[in-house]
């Protein structure tokens, strides 16, 4: 029986510059003379993809206290799609909620026709983004948080245990004692 012949990652490589011909491509909002141009990626690398699950996730759950605050989500989420999908600069104060809620730039970005954004009253879906790949990361967020936060009651009760079997053994050892 005849192997068939392996595909070369050379052949793999020309497959993906065909079917990757969009890999950016520019946007505006606006009009002629308060024209807001930026550039938007069509699909994200491996740490990209990373880069958004993590941003999202630690500004959900607090690492060291185990804080949850679920309000944040949508907030991290379109914070970390505009800083990592465009070419535009956020910056790290107060201000950037105003940004990304104040404008139409996350809805721009990522609406498509399975899930719309609204931004007043107009409704995008323009499919300007990989729609599976950004699907795959909300996705690994609502994964990832639900792991953090099992993660950490079973810690928070690990230690609580610990804690209990140690008064025990103190109070019957005391109790022994007498």
């Amino acid at each position: 029986m005849d192997k068939p012949n392996r595909v070369s990652v050379a052949d793999m490589e020309a497959l993906y510059e065909k079917c990757s011909v969009n890999k950016t491509t520019t946007l505006s909002v606006g009009g002629r003379d308060d024209k807001f141009e930026f550039v938007v990626k069509r699909r994200l690398n491996a740490v990209e993809v990373s880069g958004i699950v993590e941003t999202v996730c630690n500004g959900v759950v607090d690492a060291e206290t185990g804080a949850y605050h679920p309000e944040f989500k949508d907030y991290f989420l379109r914070m970390a799609v505009i800083k990592t999908y465009t070419n535009i600069d956020l910056p790290d104060n107060d201000k950037c909620w105003n940004l990304v809620y104040g404008t139409p730039v996350f809805a721009r970005v990522v609406g498509h026709e399975n899930r719309p954004v609204i931004f007043e009253g107009r409704d995008y879906d323009d499919r300007m983004i990989d729609v599976e790949q950004y699907e795959q990361i909300l996705s690994a967020i609502d994964q990832k948080i639900a792991y953090a936060i099992t993660h950490d009651h079973v810690i928070q009760r690990r230690c609580i245990d610990s804690v209990q079997k140690n008064n025990v053994g103190r109070v019957l050892n005391l109790d022994d004692k007498s």
